[in-house]
């Protein structure tokens, strides 16, 4: 971006078709982010890129795909003519030519190359054929050499081939010159590793075939060797653990195929790619996840293999694979269970009521957390009773235990601070800054979200995205939106690169109720239809849920009431399930208001009932008032002891929170004729939300003062303030509040 900035950037990307899928699902998310830079991204494939990924690419307003059909028999012929010398292609040879080819120029070109170089007339069968006729020809040195650079990669270094084989490097220059000259490969102008020379195979097919020429015995020596050369070369090999475990597992796969054990490779093998999971874990969890199971394979521990299973799960379930998050973390439980490691036992049961806690099952995920506790009854202070006491700081402050969990969290902190990782450190800094920034210690609390945010930012890893979550959630409330937004888009952006879709998914939804309150609702509702296709993709978690429920309300505003009521039945059902109040909260003040305005007034009240019936519990004081905002006056028309029951019992806690109940509470004045408290309660809320950049209650407000201003007989500034409300809900097509404006204005002109 950077870059692009400063002057218009092309990208070229050949061979897309051997990517791995982060690769493509980041170009795929660049191709939509560079929307408004000058960037030219180029990139060529073969048809396969599509058998397993039909839609990469497409729906891009900015972007074309070209379909390349092979090239006809004249333009083969041309291509012929132009590369070989006219007498040595006559018509028969010519349409034996064409028939092999197959419109494909690399056929053409090889074919010409093999001619100059003294091959046979008679065209082979296929490319690889080709190519390996043109490997025959070589020199016995030179043939040696290419074998040995295919098993490096399709970039390699000169001196690595000379380790490998044991030879002088002037030796392996001197075959290099020859596979130049060749035009078999090229050398790499800036190579990847200081000091050393670097060459790249020209074609991939080139590569694969001079490998497949190798006997079995003598690719898993090679690839031992330049194994090692690479562990002696490069200083810091965490830069290369992939790249020395693809070696060292190749080599383990060779020597068993022979019938021989080599302990040592098998080692080797397993230290790498653990090494590599871990690293790649931090930018491609679907990688990892692979690299993990290879591992669980490679390992003939028990007790290895279920830590390895155990950090597969907890990737599994940032990636939304819960299933196979299920799998692993109860055959990890199993294994430490069987072998009496309580401590580790305790730690995947807190891990896994993660996992439960993401399908949104709270009964298993409760059931897990208690074992876990009780697992850790007795036990000495150590990583894995911190981790349990976290994950169950969460739980008590997502119920509303504020105290308990306060208490719970400076433990769970203290412990962290003691024994684990930084990353740990941070996610306790999230849980006990969380529970103490709903109760009276709440700066505190925010500036612990916040160090837990920037220990995460400097580790650029999940952590980073959990405390971005918790973060935004508080910096909303006493903040505003747009201070709420600052911290939370970068966190999407990072999920966008490293294609963790199951918590881009998650965040995305978190932050479109910052975009709602801003009044982006075009972007909002595109967001979130895209977030629940994605989900239900998936099979369905609670992130659907918490979609629909930030989807029916944007709906109700722009007056499409039927639509919204649709979603009632389906978004309930599951909420009810989940009892989650950060979920059910929500979805209860969407469902009241869709429902009375779709004229489906029994159902309105009997929603409000429930609403009422959970008024008291856990989180509800806190959020009260922003839930009962949304719908006021529906509320009012149809139930307004109710209204007034929950009014009493909610708290003022948050900026947020206050300003919502001086709404409501102006809201109840107005309809009990309390004209001039009314006025001074929803002026008192307008400049409060206002201060919070609210831009949506703010103009719901403004419509509200303006029916007590124009009871009060002042027709002016009631007219003044729905024209302000009118500027803000004509664009973004507030239809509801639109008519709202208008009814008020008609009983001004009556």
């Amino acid at each position: 971006g950077a870059m692009a900035q400063q002057h218009p950037l092309v990208i070229v990307i050949e061979d897309l078709h051997w990517a791995e899928d982060a690769m493509l699902e980041f170009l795929d998310d660049l191709i939509g982010w560079a929307f408004d830079l000058p960037i030219l991204l180029v990139c060529t494939a073969r048809p396969e890129l599509y058998a397993d990924r039909p839609d990469w690419g497409g729906g891009h307003r900015n972007g074309i795909t070209i379909g390349l059909s092979p090239l006809a028999d004249d333009d083969v012929a041309r291509l012929l003519v132009d590369l070989l010398p006219r007498r040595l292609v006559d018509a028969d040879l010519q349409r034996t030519l064409l028939d092999r080819c197959g419109g494909n120029p690399l056929y053409a070109i090889e074919y010409a190359r093999l001619v100059s170089e003294g091959g046979e007339l008679a065209p082979p069968d296929s490319v690889q054929a080709l190519i390996a006729s043109r490997l025959d020809l070589l020199p016995p040195d030179a043939r040696t050499i290419v074998q040995a650079a295919s098993v490096v990669g399709r970039v390699f270094w000169s001196k690595a081939i000379a380790f490998a084989l044991s030879i002088p490097l002037s030796e392996v220059t001197a075959g290099i010159r020859e596979l130049t000259d060749r035009d078999l490969v090229w050398p790499v102008r800036a190579p990847s590793m200081t000091g050393q020379e670097e060459f790249s195979f020209r074609h991939i097919l080139m590569r694969d075939v001079a490998y497949g020429q190798i006997p079995r015995a003598d690719r898993a020596a090679l690839h031992e060797e330049v194994a090692r050369w690479i562990e002696a070369v490069v200083v810091d090999n965490d830069d290369v653990v992939g790249i020395l475990a693809h070696h060292y597992e190749r080599a383990l796969e060779l020597r068993k195929s022979l019938g021989e054990h080599r302990a040592d490779l098998e080692t080797q093998a397993l230290r790498f790619t653990l090494a590599a999971a871990d690293r790649t874990a931090r930018l491609d969890a679907r990688s990892a996840i692979e690299l993990y199971a290879r591992a669980a394979e490679l390992t003939t521990e028990d007790i290895q293999r279920a830590d390895i299973l155990a950090e597969m799960a907890k990737h599994e379930a940032d990636m939304g694979l819960l299933e196979a998050s299920h799998t692993h973390s109860r055959q990890a439980e199993e294994i430490f269970a069987d072998r009496g490691l309580t401590a580790r036992h305790a730690e995947v049961l807190a891990q896994h009521a993660h996992t439960f806690w993401l399908e949104g099952d709270k009964p298993a995920a409760h059931e897990h957390l208690r074992r876990a506790m009780e697992a850790i009854e007795g036990l000495e202070d150590g990583p894995e009773v911190a981790h349990v006491l976290r994950q169950y700081t969460s739980q008590l402050y997502i119920e509303g235990n504020w105290e308990e969990a306060a208490e719970v969290g400076e433990r769970a902190l203290e412990v962290s601070r003691r024994f684990s990782s930084p990353s740990d450190i941070g996610a306790a800094l999230r849980a006990l800054g969380s529970s103490l920034s709903y109760g009276p210690d709440q700066a505190r609390g925010i500036e612990m979200l916040r160090e837990s945010y920037r220990i995460g930012m400097d580790l650029g890893d999940m952590s980073y995205v959990y405390s971005a979550n918790n973060l935004h959630a508080s910096l909303q409330v006493t903040e505003g939106p747009a201070a709420a937004l600052a911290v939370i888009e970068p966190a999407v952006e990072f999920l966008e690169v490293r294609g963790q879709k199951a918590a881009l998914d998650f965040t995305r939804s978190s932050r479109v109720e910052s975009l709602v309150w801003l009044g982006r609702w075009d972007e909002s509702e595109s967001e979130l239809t895209d977030v629940i296709e994605h989900d239900l993709a998936r099979g369905g978690t609670q992130i659907v849920t918490m979609a629909r429920n930030q989807l029916i309300p944007i709906l109700t505003y722009r007056g499409r009431y039927q639509e919204a009521y649709e979603l009632v039945e389906p978004t309930m059902e599951r909420s009810r399930e989940i009892r989650d109040p950060q979920v059910l909260l929500p979805a209860l003040s969407a469902a009241i208001h869709a429902a009375a305005r779709s004229g489906h007034l029994a159902q309105a009240e009997s929603l409000i009932a429930e609403l009422e019936g959970i008024a008291g519990e856990g989180l509800s004081p806190t959020w009260l008032p922003t839930v009962l905002l949304p719908g006021i006056e529906s509320i009012i028309e149809l139930d307004r002891p109710a209204l007034e029951r929950m009014a009493h019992v909610a708290e003022r806690r948050f900026t947020l929170s206050n300003r919502s109940l001086d709404a409501v509470l102006g809201a109840i004045d107005q309809s009990h004729g309390r004209h001039h408290e009314a006025t001074e309660r929803l002026a008192g809320a307008v400049a409060g939300f206002e201060d919070l950049e609210a831009n949506v209650f703010a103009n719901q407000c403004r419509i509200l003062e303006a029916r007590s201003r124009l009871e009060l007989g002042d027709e002016g500034e009631a007219l003044a303030l729905l024209q302000t409300a009118e500027a803000f809900f004509a664009p973004i097509g507030g239809r509801h509040f639109l008519d709202d404006i208008e009814a008020v204005r008609s009983a001004a002109a009556a």
